[in-house]
């Protein structure tokens, strides 16, 4: 389902696109995976805890964003950067499943060497389309928790995706890493 691995297409795979795009520990990345299966470049501009999606071809099939880790004060990590999809994450996926075949949203957490520390995958079912495509390609926050803001929102919006049958999530440790359900991260074993 949520394929990250290298196949005999000739690409390179997409740990190794990731780990070498230049300030990849200091500014997060988008990438889509195209129709032919290989990850290709889709940001208008970088900064440390957002990026500028670009252009998506109708053929695109996955997308492919980075968090940033970073320590914080006795805290494992940050609140602000999550394995999971932010709400802004889930409005970008929102477009991208109401024009093109993009059915997941993989976040690609990397710790602060620019190295994978593993991957959630966030997967799109038919209740999810139609309900983007119905809403022109915009997610429509459920009153309840509309008066939420910044990370309580997203973790709100992302749960009531999942329990109502819009989504489902799967986590992808690397080696030497393990997913913390209480943090919603991946840290190290």
């Amino acid at each position: 389902m949520f394929c990250m691995t290298r196949r005999n297409t000739g690409f390179k795979s997409a740990r190794e696109r990731i780990e070498e795009t230049p300030d990849i520990a200091e500014t997060e990345m988008h990438w889509v995976k195209s129709g032919a299966g290989e990850l290709v470049e889709s940001v208008l501009g970088r900064r440390r805890r957002s990026a500028m999606v670009g252009t998506f071809a109708p053929t695109d099939r996955m997308s492919v964003h980075t968090h940033i880790a970073e320590s914080d004060q006795g805290e494992p990590f940050t609140t602000r950067n999550k394995a999971f999809p932010s709400s802004g994450d889930l409005d970008v996926f929102a477009r991208q499943v109401s024009t093109t075949n993009i059915r997941t949203f993989t976040v690609v957490s990397v710790d602060e060497d620019g190295k994978v520390m593993g991957y959630a995958g966030v997967r799109a079912n038919r209740k999810f389309v139609d309900e983007c495509v119905r809403n022109n390609g915009r997610v429509v926050i459920p009153s309840k928790i509309s008066g939420l803001v910044n990370k309580r929102l997203s973790i709100a919006l992302l749960q009531h995706f999942l329990a109502n049958g819009y989504l489902r999530l799967k986590t992808f440790p690397m080696q030497g890493y393990r997913f913390d359900k209480k943090w919603n991260i991946f840290v190290k074993k």
